[in-house]
């Protein structure tokens, strides 16, 4: 399974790109805007299948996981950080507690299908 989130003010969809193999290239539009900024966590994964299974090229896009280790690595000591997940940036960044984001975790809703076409007009 292929999770891409999607956010907008209004809503926030995941989808399934495997599942919705056919439907991916209706976000084209949306994932290629430079206008809209695409806010992602370790992408690459998700930019490499959107680029070679469906063709899509991301523009305009933050990586946060790099913008953390960023921070982390220093120039001077020039010492290698590891890779670390985003509750270990949350908490080192004091940015949410683990017991909120395991809160927010276990109350999304489940899955459901959504119509591209018209939720992203």
């Amino acid at each position: 399974m292929s999770i891409l989130q999607i956010g907008l003010p209004t809503a926030t969809f995941v989808v399934d790109a495997i599942a919705l193999d056919e439907q991916m290239p209706m976000l084209e539009a949306f994932l290629s805007d430079r206008n809209i900024q695409k806010i992602v966590w370790d992408g690459r994964l998700g930019y490499s299948e959107l680029r070679h299974r469906y063709k899509i090229r991301l523009q305009n896009v933050l990586d946060l996981q790099l913008v953390y280790l960023h921070e982390r690595y220093d120039a001077f000591v020039q010492k290698c950080v590891p890779l670390s997940g985003k509750l270990t940036a949350i908490k080192e960044k004091k940015l949410l507690s683990p017991a909120i984001v395991e809160i927010e975790l276990k109350s999304l809703p489940p899955v459901v299908r959504v119509d591209f076409q018209n939720a992203l007009r």
